[in-house]
């Protein structure tokens, strides 16, 4: 893992600056990835980075100094004293210092155990691993981590930096294993080592990630150049780091989206890529869902917009259409065409009121305290509003526990569905609404009670098509021709959907339509916020 591209922090005039991650930054560096700032935060020990020279100044050092030595990261980054090489031991300075001067003379990682002394006055054996490489500045400088070993009764010294990792310390490999990101290491276009936390994202164990043919095996055959690519780019020289998302699949045939961070290094005399795995699934959930609500947003204000200027238009033809019929008041011929103008201009009416509801921001503040009372209470109302030539059907269970949506948005609700089913009637039919408590259940938002309220609205029409079924809910889709808005189911799953309830239908062509609502109930006397 290569600091050097990208520090944490950077140095300021008078001292290091603390980022929360850990102190300093090489010259030009900038702000570490975020998926690398968790690891650090994540890991145990000390991450540095220090210039190529036998003072041990640091230029960088991880949170987990505070652990390991007891100094804060700004006390031993960029700082005159301590540096810290002052907080090893005295006894095994010369030595540590000495193996390290060599590994890098042979162009090899380090690995080197000695003691320290913490700021409390206690000694503690630590393994020191690092290697040499190069910032963007074009300087020399040493990377590493510092791991506490006092507890690793067998560890003597250096390992052989050539060796698996699988026969690297103990400590170490503890540490590896323990890691809250996937690690591995591919050579040869097969994965030479993974982590416990690699095959967990995968749903692998170890050994069956090992035993792949190809690293490809785990990604989605979509994604599969974009990973080949990749690593042929590190692998040849042509891109030491690299950075970039991709589909995995993982071992039950699902898919599992994922953030890879890999860097070339030269492992056993070979080309190899080691990096960190991260499950990126849940963030990329929240990401679209608040992209969603960030598009929604700015349709409701548009939508408010048109709502308001498209009130005012309509407000200036009924004006003149009025007068128009005023000025001639004997003229057939010119009454019939204001009777028309006039219907289209309540059509609008409607519509911008449709547009305004859809503008309003979620209310979580409404509850509908009695909802058999209100659906009761409707039913003369809606005996006008659909007229003569249709029957209605109301079974409405009474005593339904208060629901988390507000009366006038309830009435709106069964209002649009009962519109839309008597433009599927034209020839006459009947209209049932029904309303009923039911269980908490698989597939059902349950209210604090465990229980949600059900609300069916059906009709004897001419029912949808399975296309019409899928694109019911689409603001401006209708089945109306030129006449229809096409806005009041798009109205009423923006209510449903905003008090965390569901709805769907239930339609086909010759059979009539359901519209089944379900919301969570609320108990009674609760005041929602």
């Amino acid at each position: 893992m290569a600091l050097g591209a990208e520090g944490l922090g950077r140095g300021t005039a008078g001292g290091a600056r603390d980022d929360g991650e850990g102190v300093g930054s090489p010259p030009g560096g900038g702000a570490l990835t975020d998926a690398l700032g968790r690891l650090l935060r994540h890991l145990p020990g000390m991450w540095y980075q220090r210039p190529d020279d036998a003072t041990w100044s640091m230029e960088f050092v991880s949170q987990g100094c505070r652990a390991l030595t007891g100094f804060e990261p700004s006390d031993l980054a960029r700082r005159a004293e301590p540096r810290y090489v002052d907080i090893v031991h005295p006894d095994d300075r010369d030595a540590a210092q000495l193996a390290v001067r060599e590994a890098l003379g042979r162009d090899r990682a380090f690995a080197v155990v000695y003691r320290i002394r913490r700021v409390d006055g206690r000694e503690r054996r630590v393994l020191d691993q690092g290697c040499l490489t190069v910032d963007p500045g074009g300087r020399a400088v040493i990377e590493g981590v510092v791991t506490d070993v006092t507890d690793v009764a067998d560890l003597t010294g250096p390992s052989d930096p050539g060796a698996s990792p699988k026969h690297a310390e103990p400590r170490f490999q503890a540490l590896v294993e323990q890691s809250l990101a996937g690690i591995y290491l591919i050579q040869d276009e097969r994965f030479a080592y993974v982590n416990a936390r690699f095959g967990e994202i995968f749903g692998y164990t170890t050994e069956e990630v090992a035993a792949l043919p190809s690293v490809l095996d785990l990604v989605h055959p979509g994604d599969r150049d974009l990973v080949a690519t990749n690593i042929r780019r590190r692998t040849s020289g042509a891109a030491t780091e690299v950075r970039y998302e991709f589909r995995g699949l993982t071992r039950a045939g699902g898919t599992v989206e994922v953030e890879v961070h890999g860097r070339r290094l030269e492992w056993g005399g070979r080309p190899s890529v080691i990096g960190v795995v991260l499950d990126a699934s849940e963030r990329m959930r929240a990401d679209r869902a608040d992209r969603e609500t960030t598009q929604l947003e700015a349709v409701r204000r548009l939508a408010s917009g048109v709502a308001h200027d498209l009130n005012n238009f309509l407000s200036t033809i009924r004006t003149t259409s009025e007068v128009m019929a005023l000025e001639r008041p004997d003229d057939d011929r010119l009454a019939a065409d204001l009777d028309e103008i006039v219907r289209a201009v309540d059509d609008g009416a409607k519509l911008s009121r449709q547009l305004s509801r859809f503008a309003q921001p979620p209310s979580t503040a409404d509850t509908t305290e009695s909802p058999s009372s209100l659906l009761t209470e409707l039913l003369p109302s809606l005996r006008t509003l659909l007229g003569r030539r249709l029957a209605m059907d109301l079974d409405v269970q009474v005593d339904l526990p208060p629901l988390p949506v507000g009366p006038s948005d309830l009435e709106e609700v069964v209002v649009s569905l009962a519109l839309n089913a008597h433009d599927a009637m034209p020839h006459g039919g009947t209209l049932s609404l029904k309303a009923f408590l039911r269980p908490a259940g698989p597939g059902l938002p349950a209210g604090d009670e465990g229980a949600s309220v059900v609300l069916e609205l059906g009709d004897t029409g001419s029912g949808m098509t399975p296309d019409e079924r899928l694109r019911a809910f689409e603001p401006y889709f209708t089945t109306k021709g030129a006449r229809g808005t096409g806005l009041g189911l798009a109205v009423v799953s923006r209510i449903v959907r905003d008090c965390g309830g569901t709805v769907d239908i239930d339609s086909e062509p010759g059979a009539g339509t359901t519209v089944r609502i379900v919301l969570p109930a609320t108990p009674a006397g609760r005041e929602t916020p």
